[in-house]
């Protein structure tokens, strides 16, 4: 692979070399305008046989199909990334359908010295970002990382001080995990209970029947089931190249994980009971009167939502190559983890019982009757089940130049 200097890949970006000798940092956001000048744009002077061996590296495991047999945007991407990185040929059908896409925003920075003191994140769910150094330096505790976004990351000297933090590399290129669902409805509340019947007379200042007991409330309804979580976005290929040399270490750690999916949304809250009934109003029928009904208890609370099920961890769209002189191949050190499925999101609250309905008046010489109690509260919901694919992490391919 042909190397090209600090300066020469920084003129490819349109970046001032008299600004990055005074010590400047440049970055700027190029517009492409088309899928030839991308191609230019990551075309490091590589002959057709290294580009092939490249478009392998990061992307041999996903099948490179035809157009006159794929029409999927997956299969249009791999063509695409055939076409950049590679030697692939485009099909007019094809490039009819990128043309929509152009033109395109990358970020690209450069720079003659760079240090990281802190965990960084080089960016996120961006399409592409093309990064020129001259020396980096890594402090103790300081990482680099990038989500779900392509990365071109050139330096000629790295300069590792130190550890990166826990369960982190020195380079992480990393997917995003999906969405939490968002909760499930809350149930309906129940229905109300009905009022007793009133007391009456049987005739002149004879008592009839007495006020009839009201009925009981309604059962709220059930939460709504949980709306899944969103599956995981996926890590982007990213090419790493190291021209010069690695100081102060014998170990660079490169991490990779795919996007792991998103827990599933909260069960719906279950409805309140329906209010009991009252009871019935005794008759005052001249000398005496009848006696009153009593309220009823309200109904129960409706039963939470299960929760929805876990979002699916997603498969890498490409691979990680780390460039170094070979007297420094051995001090690059893959890790790879799984993207993860969700889990599933909590389970519904129960709803509260309605209120109990009011005793009804009694009638003369009758006391009045009793109020209902207040309905008992509905269980919660059951928790929603874990998503159901893991999603494969990218290969770490170290290779010499």
């Amino acid at each position: 692979m042909k190397k090209l200097s600090f300066y020469e890949r920084a003129e490819k970006l349109g970046h001032s070399a008299e600004g990055l000798k005074a010590g400047h940092k440049i970055a700027s956001v190029i517009s492409i305008p088309n899928i030839e000048e991308l191609r230019k744009l990551l075309d490091d002077g590589s002959s057709d046989e290294d580009r092939a061996k490249r478009e392998e590296a990061l992307f041999g495991h996903i099948p490179l199909t035809s157009p006159e047999t794929d029409t999927s945007d997956a299969g249009l991407l791999r063509r695409v990334h055939s076409y950049v990185y590679g030697n692939g040929v485009l099909a007019d059908s094809d490039r009819e359908i990128i043309d929509q896409a152009f033109p395109l925003d990358v970020f690209a920075e450069s720079a003659a010295n760079v240090t990281y003191d802190v965990p960084t994140n080089l960016g996120t769910s961006q399409l592409m970002i093309t990064l020129n150094y001259g020396t980096v330096t890594i402090n103790d505790q300081a990482c680099v990382s990038v989500y779900n976004s392509t990365l071109n990351y050139t330096m000629d000297t790295l300069v590792r001080n130190g550890t990166p933090p826990a369960g982190m590399g020195d380079f992480n290129i990393l997917g995003v995990t999906g969405g939490t669902g968002p909760a499930g409805a809350t149930g309906a509340t129940g229905g109300n209970g009905s009022t007793g019947k009133a007391g009456n007379c049987s005739s002149a200042g004879i008592a009839g029947d007495s006020g009839q007991n009201g009925t009981v409330g309604n059962t709220g309804g059930t939460g709504g089931v949980g709306v899944a979580g969103f599956d995981g976005l996926p890590s982007m290929p990213a090419t790493i190249t190291i021209n010069q040399s690695i100081q102060n270490t014998n170990s660079i750690i490169v991490f990779t994980a795919s996007g792991g999916g998103g827990t599933g949304g909260v069960g719906g809250q279950g409805g309140t009971g329906g209010i009991g009934g009252n009871g019935g109003n005794g008759a005052t029928c001249g000398c005496t009167g009848s006696g009153a009904g009593n309220g009823v208890n309200g109904g129960a609370g409706g039963n939470g939502g299960t929760g929805g099920q876990g979002g699916n961890g997603v498969n890498a769209s490409g691979n990680v190559i780390v460039n170094v002189p070979a007297t420094y191949l051995n001090d690059i050190n893959g890790i790879s983890g799984p993207a993860s499925p969700g889990v599933g999101g909590a389970g519904g609250t129960g709803g509260v019982g309605g209120a109990g309905g009011g005793g009804g008046s009694g009638g003369k010489h009758n006391g009045n009757g009793s109020g209902g109690s207040t309905g008992g509260n509905g269980t919660n919901g059951a928790k929603g089940v874990q998503g159901t694919q893991t999603g494969a992490p990218a290969t770490i391919i170290p290779k010499p130049i």
